[in-house]
């Protein structure tokens, strides 16, 4: 029987005993179950809760709610309600639920794209989770403030707390939370320009992944901190201070917000590779062409080399194309990369001799400007192929 229906036949056993609170708890279990389609339960039970004057589990359902709003999308709703819950929780003297909330809010106000207001909450959320002295809380919190700062456009300052993150999640053993600080990491990394540091923190992601696969670890998120707030009355699930990696907690929080993690972060970079590849492959053909018709030494010698690039980058934009399932790059894949990146410099060079000697079709100063400026576009394409390639294979 579905979990739900469990609950709903609790909401009747209790009704019928007359033990109210208990009856709304049983409420709130069966809006938890529901998702987006239980907001109804949830907030009839918080609103039966605070008419009882239970504050604690009525604002632990209001978390709940919370959730299925960011869920369903409504996320300035979702956070007014994230917020309350960190007014009640500093109240009552809570650092870590405290800091779970506004790891909560914080993501909800990155939804919206207020990252500056998002940054300044989660700058909370790290403050109450130090106080707390949760290292689970505390790898959420700091996950939670690298998200606003990757997105708000300051990578190079996402990177420390996400080291931290990462730091503390491999000290817990907890691989789950791993997988989505490292996914976020590596992101931030390759967007400042640390690109061989981002390819490193990729591929302890692929390893977390595999690990959290092994453990039969459920792939729709990370799981909740233990002894985190779960729901009224302390149901099971642990509680919302899940790393987003980045996007906390609970059902507002499945996988990073780039796309699912380590995996689509890496399938990205084969994509881009294939297509950069492409480009580059028609443009070589193009220059094998226009080398080749007219003759001479150098420009002969240059088609050929051409040519033979051209083969190459079409045989590593199918292999990348087909790659984007894979965990570790195939020795294939890193020849390619490796020989590619050596025939680079001699394709182009032998293109700027044959254009400075007048072998090829453009005579003159400006159609030979034009024809070297070319190829360095040319050169353009071929590095970012090369570099989304070598990103995705982590080499």
């Amino acid at each position: 029987m579905p979990a739900g229906a469990l609950f709903a036949l609790a909401v009747h056993a209790f009704r019928e005993a007359g033990d109210r609170r208990r009856e709304l708890v049983a409420l709130g279990l069966v809006g938890r179950a529901g998702g987006v389609l239980g907001l109804g339960f949830l907030a009839e039970a918080a609103e039966g809760l605070l008419g009882l004057g239970d504050e604690l589990a009525a604002h632990l359902v209001l978390e709940e709610a919370a959730d299925a709003l960011a869920e369903a999308g409504q996320h300035e709703q979702a956070a007014a309600v994230h917020r309350a819950v960190a007014d009640f929780r500093a109240r009552s003297g809570d650092p870590a639920g405290r800091a779970r909330a506004l790891t909560a809010l914080a993501s909800s106000l990155g939804r919206l794209a207020r990252h500056d207001e998002a940054v300044s909450r989660a700058a909370e959320a790290v403050a109450a989770a130090r106080e707390s002295a949760s290292p689970a809380v505390l790898s959420a919190a700091l996950s939670g403030l690298g998200r606003p700062l990757h997105d708000g456009g300051r990578p190079l300052e996402a990177v420390d707390p996400l080291h931290e993150a990462v730091a503390l999640a491999a000290e817990q053993d907890d691989a789950s939370a791993e997988v989505w600080a490292l996914a976020l990491l590596g992101s931030a990394l390759t967007v400042a320009g640390r690109r061989t540091e981002a390819a490193a923190a990729l591929r302890r992601s692929r390893a977390a992944v595999r690990r959290v696969q092994g453990a039969g670890v459920a792939g729709r998120g990370p799981p909740r901190p233990a002894g985190s707030a779960g729901g009224a009355a302390g149901h099971g699930g642990g509680g919302d201070g899940a790393p987003p990696g980045a996007v906390p907690p609970g059902a507002a929080a499945r996988g990073p917000r780039s796309g699912g993690g380590a995996a689509s972060e890496k399938g990205s970079h084969f994509r881009r590779a294939s297509t950069a590849y492409a480009q580059v492959t028609v443009l070589l053909a193009v220059a094998a062409w226009a080398a080749f018709a007219p003759g001479g030494p150098w420009a002969t010698a240059a088609a050929v080399v051409t040519g033979v690039s051209a083969v190459l980058a079409l045989v590593a934009g199918l292999a990348f194309r087909n790659a984007g399932g894979a965990d570790v790059a195939t020795p294939a894949q890193v020849a390619l990369q490796a020989v590619w990146t050596l025939l680079t410099v001699p394709v182009l060079l032998l293109h700027a001799i044959s254009l400075m000697r007048g072998e090829l079709f453009l005579t003159g100063p400006v159609p030979s400007l034009a024809g070297f400026v070319a190829y360095l576009v040319l050169a353009a394409l071929v590095r970012r192929a090369g570099r989304f390639g070598a990103v995705a294979l982590g080499v």
